[in-house]
């Protein structure tokens, strides 16, 4: 697999087939936020987990707050409590069982850590603005999804806005009755950009819940690797390893979610374009998602 590259050059001319319609091209590329698009590693959303635990006397791992990264605010804290380890230790520092109020309150709580979080860890990720380019070059239209609730994923589109990407449209995970891996933020996305069917969007994501979304809401739906949740490491840490050590590490997280049946998987975002070309070929032979 490639390292990340810092200098992208992508062909002027479209490389579709000669053959290939209108209907057989990709017409909306849905992008996670933290480890897709920006913050390499996802080091906001775990500081944040990790922090709102410590602060009631719970220590978690990074790899219990990793296994189910993805997923809204709720449903990722309920996901923890649920571990026989971390309930264990709620027991003992507060003399009961957790119940559904205290994961609400952990979950309250972690808005506004992820705000601080988000502050320090929003760079925007290599190749996302080469990627960008090129895709809008194309005519396809582009948007957001994410696992964070509207107040923080706000200064993360405030940030894309100010580095001048042009993102159509955004949708939080409490815009909608419930977030990943449901698909109601892509839906929500595919309505407002009036884009159908869903064979024509491709999600791209990297944790199990984002690629889930995709999957359910019967998109294209490919994970990356390298500046993902799964390999958890900051930029720096990525590019002090050698190509032999990046290379095992991306084979490791492909073997580990080969169950969420992705359409394919990016060493980085500097490989969606060609992906999107291979996407069309395929629908142009008549494949569907």
């Amino acid at each position: 697999m490639e390292v990340i590259h810092d200098v992208l050059i992508f062909p002027a001319k479209d490389s579709r087939p000669p053959h290939m319609s209108a209907n057989h091209q990709i017409k909306l590329v849905v992008f996670d936020l933290d480890g897709t698009a920006v913050d390499f590693g996802c080091q906001a959303p775990v500081g944040a987990m990790l922090e709102a635990f410590s602060r009631q006397r719970i220590m978690l791992t990074m790899q219990q707050v990793r296994s189910s990264l993805g997923l809204p605010n709720y449903e990722h804290v309920r996901s923890l409590l649920e571990m026989p380890a971390v309930g264990e230790q709620f027991q003992i520092v507060h003399g009961r069982r957790w119940n559904e109020a205290d994961a609400l309150h952990f979950a309250d709580d972690l808005v506004e850590l992820q705000t601080e979080f988000v502050s320090r860890y929003c760079g925007l990720v290599p190749a996302l603005a080469a990627c960008v380019e090129e895709l809008k070059r194309r005519g396809i239209k582009l948007g957001t999804t994410t696992s964070y609730p509207r107040q923080t994923a706000e200064q993360i589109w405030d940030l894309l806005g100010i580095e001048g990407l042009a993102f159509d449209a955004h949708v939080a995970a409490d815009d909608t009755p419930s977030g990943r891996p449901a698909p109601w933020m892509i839906y929500r996305l595919m309505q407002e950009l009036d884009v159908f069917p869903p064979w024509r969007v491709l999600k791209v994501g990297d944790t199990a819940a984002d690629i889930e979304e995709g999957r359910n809401a019967g998109c294209w739906s490919v994970g990356v690797i390298a500046s993902g949740n799964e390999i958890g490491l900051t930029l720096n840490e990525w590019l002090s390893l050698s190509p032999a050590e990046q290379d095992e590490r991306q084979q490791n997280v492909v073997r580990k979610l080969l169950h969420t049946c992705a359409s394919d998987w990016l060493p980085t975002l500097a490989d969606l374009p060609a992906t999107i070309d291979s996407f069309q070929r395929r629908l142009a032979l008549g494949e569907r998602p």
